[in-house]
């Protein structure tokens, strides 16, 4: 494939190897909850007083796992599902709460679980059908915690003096070539 592109010379940074682990190192690290849970849910939420408990404990847990990682409560975010089906079908939707994306802090503010509302338009999304007639069934309550990695400082580029470089290569910018030092 080279010799049919014309490439004549192939320039390695030095820094190639270590390049993937630091990558690795600016990771998200998560940590996932679940529990097995069988309800139905109500549309007047009474349902919200029995999974809430459950929620606030998977978040606990994970809190705590990724405390013992080194992680701080503010750069842990949050995400809460239920795995939902309507009653008599197999197939389950694991429903993220559309207002999930809150902060390590506890206790949630006011009433934010729109988890009936959004089971019931992906599965329209999904399978092009709602079953308004059945009942909606809570399989799992599921938490996700992700913490942002340690992030390094942005920094300037400099330009380098011409003593300081080792040679000039040819390199092209848009459609002109251009020296550029190494």
């Amino acid at each position: 494939m080279v010799e049919n592109l014309g490439i004549k010379q192939i320039s390695v940074h030095r820094y190639s190897s270590v390049l993937p682990a630091y990558g690795m190192a600016l990771e998200d690290v998560v940590d996932e909850n679940q529990v097995p849970e069988s309800k139905v849910w109500f549309k007047n939420g009474g349902i919200i007083t029995n999974l809430k408990p459950k929620m606030v404990t998977l978040k606990e847990a994970a809190r705590g796992r990724l405390h013992d990682q080194g992680f701080n409560d503010e750069s842990i975010v949050f995400e809460e599902y239920l795995n939902m089906r309507y009653r008599g079908t197999e197939s389950s939707l694991m429903i993220i709460n559309p207002k999930s994306q809150v902060t390590a802090e506890l206790p949630e503010n006011g009433d934010n679980w729109g988890f009936g509302k959004a089971l019931v338009q992906q599965h329209e999304q999904e399978f092009g059908f709602i079953l308004s007639d059945r009942d909606i069934i809570v399989d799992d309550v599921r938490v996700r915690a992700i913490s942002k990695s340690f992030q390094l400082e942005e920094t300037q580029p400099q330009n380098v003096g011409d003593e300081k470089k080792f040679c000039f290569s040819g390199i092209f910018r848009g459609r002109a070539p251009q020296n550029a030092g190494l």
